[in-house]
């Protein structure tokens, strides 16, 4: 990272240059992973009365996690336009008045590549155990001959479209959100490594 740095570059440069007050809190999805895995529990466990209401309260919790991965992809969006300012400012005049401005640059963007790499660890995480949830639904709900077939239709058709979406991968690389053109940036100027 920055600390590669030789220290006649780094030493007049505040440590905390690179961050701005607006900067969100890292993503910790781990609550929300343990509410889906009690959820999946519940309906695993549920008998054939119970499983439609366990199943009730799945979608509503799964609901709530989509809409989190959603504010966390416009985030993680953000970043990506704040790396791409910022690489435009960085390739623009250097000179020595503005080199300390452009290394101050250089730290954002690395400190945005982090961030943007731990958003997206954190929505691919969410986004398997909501599967899993789904998927056991679906399961359960199989077995049961008294369910509707929409209701079974409309499980399987909220499971595709996550897993057609393919977030754990493509689906960021294609977005900019998997930190592929900040680590390539970076590699450029020998950060990290």
């Amino acid at each position: 990272g920055f600390q590669n740095l030789p220290d006649v570059i780094t030493e007049d440069m505040p440590d905390d240059a690179g961050k701005e007050e607006s900067d969100p809190e890292p993503v910790d999805v781990e609550e929300d992973i343990q509410e889906l895995s009690a959820i999946r529990g519940a309906i695993e466990e549920a008998s054939a009365l119970e499983v439609v209401r366990a199943s009730d309260d799945g979608i509503s919790t799964i609901s709530t996690k989509i809409s989190k991965c959603q504010d966390m992809i416009v985030t993680s969006r953000g970043f990506s336009e704040n790396c791409q300012t910022t690489i435009d400012s960085f390739m623009g005049v250097w000179d020595l008045e503005t080199a300390m401005t452009h290394l101050i640059e250089m730290k954002r963007l690395v400190n945005l590549g982090v961030m943007l790499q731990q958003f997206a660890e954190q929505i691919k995480r969410l986004v398997k155990a909501t599967v899993e949830v789904l998927e056991t639904m679906l399961n359960k709900l199989k077995n049961i001959d008294f369910i509707p077939d929409e209701l079974e239709d409309a499980v399987v058709s909220i499971k595709n479209s996550l897993k057609d979406s393919n977030i754990d991968g493509h689906r960021l690389k294609k977005l900019g959100l998997d930190g592929s053109r900040i680590k390539d940036f970076g590699k450029k100027f020998g950060f990290g490594k």
